[in-house]
């Protein structure tokens, strides 16, 4: 499948279009192995999680983007802001037969000029370090940038790592610079 027809658009939260991503991805969490069903439904339901990088009250939502492809949406990330200024790129997703086609980096690059407009201090992506797909994914993006800050999950009374990558804006225009659609 092409993305001749790619478009980046916003997307609603409570949207059908994002509900079903995520539902898809919540399937390949738990497909693989990497999740149970107990721990992909407390990362669904708010106060059953605490990511570090995200202190409860302390963000908002600035936009859900979506990726689409002959009015399908085949993927999406979330910009967040926290009340220190720095922006958060969360819950990137693209349907699996759309991987490997510059979607992800579309979409990261889309929230990433949201930020420069929003004039953040400092823009952050953290992935959980048992996502080996997700951990391969930030280290290429971010290359020859390593990880340099980290936090955790606390889910279900458990505390899970997480990788991640703390820059300033201006170190992003020349990262993750779709090349191709």
């Amino acid at each position: 499948m092409g993305t001749e027809n790619l478009i980046i658009k916003r997307i609603l939260q409570n949207g059908p279009e994002y509900k079903a991503l995520m539902r898809s991805a919540s399937d390949e969490l738990l497909a693989c192995g990497l999740y149970t069903q107990a721990e992909v439904n407390a990362m669904h339901t708010p106060g059953e999680f605490k990511a570090s990088w995200m202190p409860w009250g302390h963000y908002l939502s600035v936009g859900i983007y979506g990726a689409e492809v002959d009015r399908n949406v085949i993927g999406c990330i979330e910009l967040l802001e926290r009340d220190d200024r720095t922006g958060i790129l969360e819950v990137l997703f693209v349907a699996k037969e759309f991987r490997d086609k510059h979607v992800a980096t579309r979409l990261v690059h889309e929230a990433v000029q949201e930020a420069h407009a929003r004039s953040v201090v400092a823009i952050e992506v953290y992935t959980m370090e048992r996502e080996p797909k997700a951990v391969a994914f930030w280290k290429n993006f971010f290359d020859p940038f390593q990880p340099n800050t980290s936090g955790q999950l606390a889910l279900l009374g458990n505390a899970f790592p997480a990788i991640g990558w703390r820059l300033p804006p201006d170190r992003f225009p020349t990262i993750g610079t779709p090349t191709s659609p």
